[in-house]
């Protein structure tokens, strides 16, 4: 949803960075999405990974890396943006930050002249580009107060868990045609549609499906829906009594239709698998759902139906809790498909809300 050109824009979304340092947890994900930060290297809208503040990178003989850096690329202080600080700061991240060493083990990067790093991987890879285009590796610059980043917006205010103030970073191309943005943070997604509709808001983003009959178009509102390369996925805590079986998990992913999630949402495509069908590694055969074997699945791990319909094992029930974010609106919306789904095996589904699901998890 979109304003005209205006001196500050508003934006209502249902999540924000939960600080400013990037070696912190997902912080280096959503400082980039925010257009705070950025990598050296980046996935393109076609999907391919493109140099960004990078220009190469090239495989050495001896295993290890020289990645060139773009000329005249600076931090938003108006710093120019070398192998020296690029260094200290990715090095900092992969010491800090375990996402940083999920593909390839610790990265140690090593200044060989002002434009140009040696990159060392702990365990060999091809693709080194494509790791450096990873969420967790932003680059940026330590200061006595916040980091400083390269992204077309710099940070002016920042509120944890409430709202973002930012100003165009006037040493990135363009900055005269970006307005200030306030970013606010609503995490539930009801409350965002009723902020954007009450003129709160210039922008919204993550709305729920159903909320979109309010907008009558009277203040010139627009609605755009796009793709985004990502799944929504169940995660499983095989920890719990009845999940620690492999055929429990199995009956449970073969009684969830999947294009009954794409009709609740109203967008999308059906998963295929872990990765989204635009990549060219994806899965690409239908997961159908097939209750009949999910329930001889269920059967055969010794869960049998009782009277009310629902399954038990050595006097303990089928119960399961099925938890969703309101971050992301469609994992509420999806909540009542899958409780349905489940049902009809005979498994008890409860679902709740958090704000924290890392919380959840842990």
């Amino acid at each position: 949803m979109g304003p005209a050109q205006a001196e500050s824009v508003t934006v209502g979304q249902t999540f924000l960075a939960s600080g400013l340092d990037p070696a912190e947890g997902s912080t280096g994900w959503a400082l980039v999405t925010h257009g705070i930060g950025e990598q050296l290297f980046q996935v393109s809208r076609t999907g391919e990974v493109v140099p960004n503040l990078a220009s190469s990178a090239n495989f050495n003989a001896d295993g290890t890396w020289t990645v060139e850096l773009a000329p005249d690329r600076f931090f938003s202080d108006g710093t120019p943006v070398s192998a020296e600080l690029v260094a200290a700061a990715l090095n900092r991240t992969g010491e800090a930050n375990p996402s940083a060493r999920a593909t390839a083990g610790r990265l140690t990067f090593e200044a060989i002249d002002s434009d140009t790093l040696k990159v060392s991987t702990e365990e060999p890879t091809t693709i080194l580009p494509s790791i450096l285009a990873e969420w967790a590796f932003p680059v940026y610059m330590e200061t006595d107060n916040a980091p400083i980043f390269t992204g077309p917006f710099a940070v002016t205010d920042f509120q944890a868990g409430s709202k973002i103030s930012m100003t165009p970073n006037t040493f990135y191309t363009a900055a005269d045609k970006r307005p200030d943005v306030v970013l606010r943070r609503i995490a539930d997604g009801q409350s965002l549609a009723l902020a954007f509709a009450s003129g709160e808001l210039d922008l919204a983003f993550n709305l729920p499906v159903e909320s979109l009959s309010m907008f009558d178009g009277a203040r010139g509102e627009a609605v755009k829906s796009f793709p985004v390369a990502y799944q929504y996925m169940m995660w499983m805590n095989t920890r719990h009594p009845a999940l620690d079986d492999v055929r429990v998990r199995k009956a449970i992913d073969l009684a969830v239709n999947r294009d009954d999630l794409v009709a609740a949402a109203r967008a999308g495509k059906p998963a295929t698998g872990a990765f989204a069908s635009s990549y060219p590694f994806a899965a690409t055969g239908p997961l159908t759902q097939d209750l009949e074997a999910a329930n001889a699945l269920l059967d055969e791990a010794g869960w049998v139906k009782g009277d009310d319909g629902v399954r038990s094992k050595d006097g303990k029930r089928l119960e399961l809790v099925l938890w969703a974010y309101p971050q992301r609106p469609d994992l509420v919306t999806f909540q009542p498909a899958v409780r349905a789904a489940l049902a009809e095996l005979g498994v008890s589904v409860t679902t709740q809300v958090t704000e924290s699901p890392s919380q959840v998890a842990g």
